[in-house]
């Protein structure tokens, strides 16, 4: 059906955005303009505009002119109907927060019209759409892949490590080559900082002594709040080695702190952990089953358990952002305890465990899988072909030396040539590396798992379910408007034999115990990144389901779910489950 134009004079709203940076400097003026342009040669009335000012499209959390922009046209009284973007990737460049919040918007009888985007009318409209999503999401992927290979390989030639360096060290200039412009290309090294150094050693001393956290804050001084001291503790930099992307490089500097203090203060830090952390009582026995996994839609913060008695009405328990509470920026409104938790489960249940679902995300992950070994091979193959002409040309090289003898433009050449082609064996060398490839489950098999996981759920006291849902769920992100609630699972995809029975102890899985036979190896696979292996006992979401190993996916899937659902929209494999409810 085709839509009709909109008549002079109508009001419209616009959103824009860019991502920063200095070649983005003029973008939100630039959109504004053009966008201001076609309306005025429509004769439409721009009415409101929502900014948002270097803030990414990979995700519309801590983007405060979207989450205005849909409390604006949630609320009802909207006169606008239309919103003009510039083009779709302004609007969003994750596929599900694109269709999700367009979908959104269209129920309230809102048109999303790009300037640049040209959309057919009709049904292939929004086949086109979903193209450009999914381009846009693309980009984003192909994007990170790339500068994550780019760092990693920096990293591991060079030393080298973006970022803020942690207490004690200080970042070193080093030349690692020189830039297309030929200027120098300069990255930095994470070096000891001899003023600091003392401190730091004082301060391991004094942990491993048995000083606590805040006598060792009052001394020294070395962070503004005592909450930064437990990852200081537990760096590993401070005895040499360097964990970044995934990997792990020993010997990275020179170490601070003493192997047997190291020992000695990870030991005090674990059993502090066990006792006053995962098994305090009042973590064990609280009734809020998603604390540490639900993190506020709005902020990004995470939520945390309320309980308060109101008078004739008993006790009432819900969630709520801890930015809210210490009023840093934040409106989020409690959420009710018992119906996010109901949603939650109910979408592990009926959606996200089944066996439909889980042989689906099994398929995807296999041609993700073939899909990443071509580009492989095509990488491969470029590099080759790259490493070919280079050895030819520093044979000529060599030669002419040889015969004219060492000119500084023959050597310089040839110094530049040498240090290409030592990069590009390091990139083919990685690209040679075996990549572990998971068995893949029959459909018995799935379905063993998924009748397992889901009696669990259904059968298991407090305690147990709030382990399992810490090893089936990375994230919730949660946001409610008036009486609507909606929110977003990102979670972890089993891909191995049952899990066996939990044990009967309350203890949970003994850290040190072997991982059960018959399981396969952890990988953790971000969309677009190469596996890793990961160890269970060292990453915490995976140390909750008695040692079961997970393969941790992206995949995501949309439902609509609640007490005011509508027709449940097609399962697609590959996206994060989202669910509508309404507070009662």
């Amino acid at each position: 059906m085709k839509e009709q134009p909109l008549p002079p004079g109508a009001p419209v709203a616009a959103y824009l955005r860019d991502s920063g940076g200095e070649e983005q400097e003029l973008s939100l003026a630039q959109q504004e303009t053009e966008i201001r342009a076609w309306c005025e040669a429509r004769g439409l009335a721009l009415t409101r505009i929502f900014r948002d000012e270097a803030r990414p499209g990979s995700s519309v959390v801590g983007r405060e002119g979207f989450q205005q922009m849909m409390r604006h046209f949630r609320s009802g009284e909207a006169p606008e109907k239309a919103l003009i973007i510039w083009k779709y990737s302004r609007f969003s460049r994750d596929i599900d927060d694109a269709q999700f919040y367009r979908a959104d918007l269209r129920r309230r009888g809102v048109r999303v019209i790009s300037l640049h985007d040209q959309i057919p009318e009709g049904p292939a409209g929004r086949l086109y759409e979903a193209a450009l999503d999914w381009m846009n999401q693309q980009f984003l992927i192909d994007l990170s892949t790339d500068v994550k290979r780019g760092l990693r390989h920096i990293v591991a030639q060079y030393g080298c490590v973006p970022g803020t360096p942690p207490r004690g060290f200080k970042r070193v200039p080093v030349v690692i080559g020189k830039r297309r412009d030929g200027s120098k290309h300069i990255c930095h090294r994470w070096e000891p900082d001899p003023d600091l150094v003392p401190l730091i050693r004082r301060a391991f001393e004094m942990r491993a002594a048995g000083t606590p956290i805040s006598q060792i804050h009052a001394k020294l001084h070395l962070y503004r709040t005592l909450n930064a001291y437990t990852t200081f503790f537990r760096n590993p930099i401070y005895v040499g080695i360097l964990k970044y992307g995934g990997e792990t490089y020993e010997g990275y500097c020179e170490p601070i702190v003493a192997p047997q203090t190291w020992r000695t203060v990870q030991k005090i830090m674990e059993d502090n952990a066990e006792r006053f952390g995962r098994r305090h009582p009042r973590r064990v026995n609280s009734p809020f089953l998603l604390s540490g996994i639900a993190y506020c839609g709005q902020c990004g913060a995470p939520l945390y358990g309320h309980v308060t008695t109101r008078p004739g009405k008993g006790r009432d328990e819900a969630y709520r952002c801890t930015r809210a509470k210490r009023k840093a920026g934040c409106d989020a409104p409690r959420i009710p305890r018992h119906i996010l938790e109901k949603a939650v489960l109910e979408a592990l249940i009926r959606h996200i465990l089944t066996p439909e679902n889980l042989a689906q995300i099994q398929q995807t992950h296999r041609a993700a899988a073939q899909r990443r070994q071509a580009e492989r091979q095509a990488q491969a193959r470029a590099l080759r072909k790259r490493q070919s002409a280079l050895r030819k040309r520093i044979t000529n090289i060599t030669a002419a030396i040889a015969q004219a003898g060492p000119l500084p433009s023959l050597l310089t050449e040839l110094k530049e040539l040498e240090t290409e082609k030592a990069v590009i064996e390091a990139q083919l060398q990685e690209l040679q590396r075996p990549q572990p490839e998971p068995r893949e489950l029959t459909p018995e098999e799935i379905t063993q798992i998924s009748e397992r996981l889901i009696h669990y759920i259904q059968t298991a006291d407090k305690e147990t379910q709030r382990r399992l849902l810490r090893g089936l769920i990375a994230k919730i992100t949660v946001t409610r408007e008036g009486d609507h609630i909606e929110g977003v699972i990102q979670y972890y995809t089993p891909l191995a034999q049952p899990p066996p029975p939990f044990p009967p102890t309350p203890r949970g899985p003994d850290p040190a115990a072997p991982a059960p036979s018959g399981l396969l190896p952890i990988h953790f696979s971000p969309v677009g990144a190469q596996p890793t292996t990961f160890n269970t006992r060292r990453h915490p979401m995976l140390t909750t389901t008695a040692g079961c190993r997970w393969f941790i996916m992206h995949l995501r899937l949309k439902a609509w779910h609640g007490p005011t659902a509508k027709a449940p929209l097609p399962l697609c494999p590959g996206r994060l489950l989202r669910w509508e409810s309404t507070v009662e």
